[in-house]
């Protein structure tokens, strides 16, 4: 069979590449994909060796999904055969960090953002595009990283779908093209309307690529196909956006404070560390903590683990630590604390601060 039909699985669902940029959040947006009715294939950023040698390794797709993932999108090591996706002419959506790539790759700058944001909450206000068709506005979001799409540098062809209440950028779209991404995580179970966003990219990829809709559980029949210009229209099916939930879009908005976080380590050389005797000595009593291993088992990277208490004390003692390090650091006195490199800059190991109340 020829055609639009190529793009879809025997069982007629629509074929979707994910790109896993090494995220423990790329099978949540999987389970999301598959959920809104697509057959999902997923490779690691760095499986092949170029964008072509992918397409003709794989079956036809009709969209790429460039998942969150540590690291800088600026670096290859960490966003590997991802800045293909977005000359690929398909649609694309990036999150979090294919969201930063998205930016990157047509002249936007990323920078560190005034505060990490790991596993917090914010209201998110959007404008209407189409990725937005029956959610609301503001909405609640999970967000994750410690690096930001600044947004007075967005260049023209790319514009903001949705903001922090910092004013921030929390999404965006190019003005012509099927591409987008979003800061935020709608995979996360607690981002409102996550699913709602991901059901609006499959019905856009469907309307960019002609095919027809198979019913998972979402209303609506064919699309037509429409290219550029990539207006914001609501998907069919999705209830109206409501007159408050589409305020100005802002051309420029201002950002927020931009203050300076420190991360420091100290080398502790050949000694092994039991992870679980540390975290029981160190947030044993603690009512509230936590621990994150690596997800890494193929280097010594594996190995590594963080751990907090959410709790006042532990920021004040943490921030007096980075603070005496930052001094030493400058000083070059030997055996001081070191930040860590900027390329590492969007993974969870931070300086840990207290949950809001």
């Amino acid at each position: 069979m020829s055609g639009p039909r190529l793009l879809h699985a025997e069982d007629g669902r629509l074929r979707i590449l994910l790109i896993d940029n090494f995220d423990s959040y790329s099978y949540n947006l999987y389970h999301g994909l598959a959920k809104a009715g697509c057959e999902v294939i997923v490779v690691k950023n760095n499986e092949y060796g170029s964008w072509a040698e992918l397409r003709s390794a794989l079956p036809p797709f009709a969209a790429v999904v460039v998942s969150p993932g540590p690291g800088s999108p600026a670096n290859v090591s960490d966003f590997g055969l991802c800045p293909e996706a977005y000359s690929a002419g398909l649609p694309v959506l990036g999150v979090c960090l294919g969201h930063q790539g998205l930016a990157l790759a047509f002249g936007g700058t990323v920078r560190r953002a005034a505060e990490p944001m790991h596993g917090r909450l914010s209201a998110v206000t959007h404008y209407g595009g189409v990725l937005f068709g029956g959610v609301p506005s503001p909405f609640s979001a999970v967000r994750y990283h410690s690096l930001i799409v600044e947004l007075e540098s967005l260049p023209s062809v790319l514009q903001v779908e949705a903001v922090s209440e910092t004013g921030e950028l929390m999404a965006l779209r190019h003005r012509t093209l099927p591409l987008h991404g979003v800061q935020f995580h709608p995979e996360s179970i607690c981002t409102e309307a996550g699913e709602r966003l991901l059901v609006n990219f499959v019905r856009l990829a469907r309307d960019e690529t002609g095919c027809s809709i198979v019913d998972y559980g979402m209303a609506g029949g064919a699309l037509a196909l429409s290219r550029a210009p990539h207006e914001a229209r609501p998907p069919p099916g999705a209830p109206a956006a409501t007159p408050s939930a589409t305020p100005s879009r802002p051309e420029v908005a201002a950002g927020a404070p931009r203050n300076r976080v420190v991360l420091v380590s100290r080398p502790i050389g050949a000694r092994f560390v039991n992870s679980e005797r540390a975290f029981r000595r160190l947030y044993g009593a603690s009512p509230v903590a936590f621990w994150l291993d690596s997800s890494c088992c193929h280097d010594v990277a594996g190995s590594s683990a963080n751990a907090a208490e959410a709790s006042s004390r532990s920021w004040r003692e943490w921030q007096s630590q980075g603070e005496a390090g930052s001094s030493a650091e400058g000083n070059g006195a030997p055996g001081a604390p070191r930040p860590l490199e900027s390329g590492l800059n969007n993974t969870a190991k931070e300086v840990p601060r207290p949950l809001e109340s």
